[in-house]
């Protein structure tokens, strides 16, 4: 399961290893495991490769020893959404709207990449999940959604304004990947591009060819001005300033 062994995939929402069991050790249940310790290494695993065999090959448990903290793995998936959904920074609600939900993409993204989960990377849950995790009732995410539309409604939106825009953000920091992307990871599509424009000389892509002096794009730039849109769009739709 994504290739992670022994205490690989164990890491803390901090970004360290997760202190889960001594190398030495049988596998079973060794002192070290307990819930936070095996909901850190369930966050380095990608959502659709989470299993009770590979997480407990990761803590160096057996599968069963699992079960004396959680009663399965779809309950181990939803604490790690609730702790995603605790550990991402929040913005001064003191802040106008705009830079409110400004501030409010721009942490999580920057959440992401500090911490590289892949689950945290796009969360997914089957059908819509605006007001829940996993689909389960998070204290975390009402409290995020209360202060958000309190916000709005400071602000001028109406309660449906508020809440449309509650969901179209949800939307945008769930399904997005760009989110987790880097420069390195730009400049390895933007070589790739040119390599394939010039494999064929004689073929024609005028347009193409005409980027092929151009610098690699800035990821932070790009993503700016998406947030950018994604605001204007939302003053527009909403007629407010």
């Amino acid at each position: 399961m994504c290739g992670m062994t022994g205490q690989a995939g164990a890491q803390s929402l901090n970004g360290e290893q997760a202190n889960v069991a001594d190398t030495g050790t049988k596998r079973g249940r060794p002192k070290q495991l307990d819930r936070e310790a095996i909901v850190r290494a369930a966050a380095g695993f990608p959502q659709a490769e989470l299993s009770l065999n590979g997480l407990a090959e990761a803590l160096d448990v057996t599968p069963q020893s699992l079960y004396h903290y959680f009663p399965s793995i779809g309950a181990i998936d939803a604490a790690v959404a609730e702790l995603i959904a605790t550990a991402v920074p929040k913005p001064d609600p003191a802040l106008p709207w705009s830079e409110y939900v400004r501030e409010t993409i721009l942490l999580y993204r920057s959440w992401v990449l500090e911490h590289n989960f892949p689950v945290a990377r796009g969360f997914q849950t089957p059908g819509l999940a605006f007001f829940r995790v996993a689909g389960r009732r998070s204290e975390a995410v009402l409290r995020r959604c209360d202060e958000f539309l309190g916000v709005c409604k400071r602000d001028g939106f109406s309660p449906e304004q508020a809440l449309s825009v509650w969901m179209f953000l949800q939307n945008f920091l769930r399904r997005s990947d760009f989110h987790a992307v880097r420069q390195a990871d730009m400049e390895t599509v933007w070589r790739d591009l040119k390599d394939d424009i010039v494999k064929d000389p004689d073929s024609d892509f005028e347009h193409l060819k005409a980027i092929l002096s151009i610098e690699c794009p800035s990821v932070d730039d790009m993503y700016s001005a998406v947030v950018d849109r994604f605001i204007e769009s939302v003053a527009d739709n909403c007629d407010i300033g």
